[in-house]
């Protein structure tokens, strides 16, 4: 189900009695990697909230030409997918700040029981620490090594010209 930002803490209410499972990324392109992302996600707890980066957000991090497919998109396919219980478009970081700089909203909003991030965010990692100790949350660092990416996707689809 899409959700907007501002209904975190609806879902932590009405779900009050289960284990919230929060993740986050880009999720351009969708593909089994992702899927098996949002399975692993989902087995940790009861409920999995996906939060989808913006398009602004993405062409900051990952460049020019990049997300692929928009935000409206990305969303409406997250949303489909059975493992996801709930998924929305977080809120845009502005110009100089971190690309988590939002982070603590969403946690401080959501509540989650259970944080899962890869382990090749290493640069989240010891923010989400930080905010697992102070939030209360079970930070769950995820060892899986997906069979492909979506910039490996791209470099296929560039190959073949």
């Amino acid at each position: 189900m899409i959700i907007n930002e501002k209904d975190l803490p609806k879902i932590r209410e009405k779900h009050k009695h289960q284990k919230i499972v929060y993740c986050s990324g880009s999720f351009d392109l969708v593909h089994i990697g992702h899927v098996l992302h949002f399975e692993f996600c989902k087995k940790q707890g009861d409920i999995l909230v996906v939060n989808i980066g913006s398009d602004k957000d993405i062409q900051r991090n990952k460049g020019i030409g990049r997300p692929i497919l928009n935000q409206k998109i990305r969303l409406e396919t997250v949303s489909l997918l059975k493992p996801v219980d709930y998924c929305f478009v977080g809120q845009e970081f502005k110009d100089g700040q971190s690309p988590f700089a939002n982070l603590e909203s969403v946690l401080k909003s959501l509540r989650p029981d259970i944080y899962v991030i890869n382990k090749d965010s290493k640069s989240l990692i010891p923010l989400s620490k930080t905010m697992a100790q102070k939030y209360k949350f079970k930070l769950v660092i995820s060892n899986r090594k997906h069979p492909i990416s979506t910039t490996e996707i791209i470099q296929k689809i560039k190959n073949l010209d």
